[in-house]
């Protein structure tokens, strides 16, 4: 649960970015979630680094997990807006799906922390954390329903490829956790051979994660951060970074690994409808 309104007065100025006392916790409790890790923090902590009590955080979020479900709110409701109102329009779905992987990989990787990360969270399984589940799967049919309309405009029958642009998407996740080398428990997380493998498709508790949800079960293909992608090709040669093209790579990927050979041609309808949804907000 979250309040509105000012609070008791701080301990100290202004220490972190934001218009709003709810915008400097969140930010905070989003880095120390994804460096130190989620278990290993505590409101207390989150509270030194804002600079205020303990207890005037308790106004704004009267637990720990309603930071967390407020951290992953931010990383699904702007694209399953965006989504429900591409679903809404008449634009070839090559161009649709080539706008959400834009907008989508743009979000992820353009945050001061890497939120994604967290999903990868044992927490994530309880009921408390259902709602954010649910709307994840809802942005995921999004994405399947226009990949495999952009399959059918191409009399494709391999229906299988319709979930890996949401996969290739997500592997953002996994690539800012290597660049950045820290996983949500804030251990290093460089891909080091120790026995002759890697650390690849390990969750945040070093569980192996490939197929996995948070409930335990298969996700269509992929696990919460986004399944293998290996072998796509994006254009680029190297794995799509952090760079202000890289939703631009994704994008473009997304719409190969479905047999889409022109992605040139959707560029600039997409970012048009990508503008033309940002002068209506």
């Amino acid at each position: 649960m979250t309040t509105a309104g000012p609070g008791r007065p701080r301990l100290t100025k202004q220490r972190r970015p934001g218009g709003t006392a709810q915008a400097e916790i969140l930010d905070a409790a989003a880095e120390l979630f994804t460096t130190r890790g989620f278990s290993s923090t505590s409101t207390r902590q989150i509270a030194e680094v804002v600079g205020m009590r303990q207890a005037s955080l308790y106004h704004h979020f009267a637990t720990k997990d309603d930071l967390l479900v407020a951290l992953l709110e931010k990383t699904v409701s702007a694209p399953l807006r965006l989504a429900s109102r591409l679903a809404e329009r008449d634009e070839p779905a090559a161009v649709r799906l080539y706008a959400l992987i834009l907008f989508d990989a743009g979000q992820l990787m353009s945050g001061r922390w890497n939120l994604g990360a967290l999903y990868l969270l044992p927490e994530l399984r309880t009921e408390r954390f259902a709602q954010f589940r649910r709307e994840r799967q809802m942005l995921r049919r999004h994405y399947g329903a226009l990949a495999a309309a952009v399959l059918g405009q191409q009399d494709s029958a391999d229906t299988a490829r319709a979930g890996l642009p949401f996969r290739i998407v997500e592997s953002v996740i996994n690539e800012r956790s290597d660049t950045e080398g820290r996983d949500t428990e804030g251990r290093d997380t460089e891909r080091r051979d120790t026995e002759g493998g890697d650390t690849e498709g390990r969750d945040t508790e070093g569980r192996d994660t490939e197929r996995r949800d948070t409930e335990g079960g298969d996700t269509e293909g992929g696990d919460m951060a986004g399944d293998d992608v290996k072998g796509v090709d994006i254009g680029g040669g190297d794995q799509p970074g952090t760079g202000t093209d890289s939703p631009q790579l994704l994008a473009d990927a997304g719409l190969r690994v479905l047999g889409w050979t022109d992605v040139e041609s959707l560029r600039t309808p997409a970012g048009a409808l990508l503008a033309e949804f940002a002068a209506e907000a």
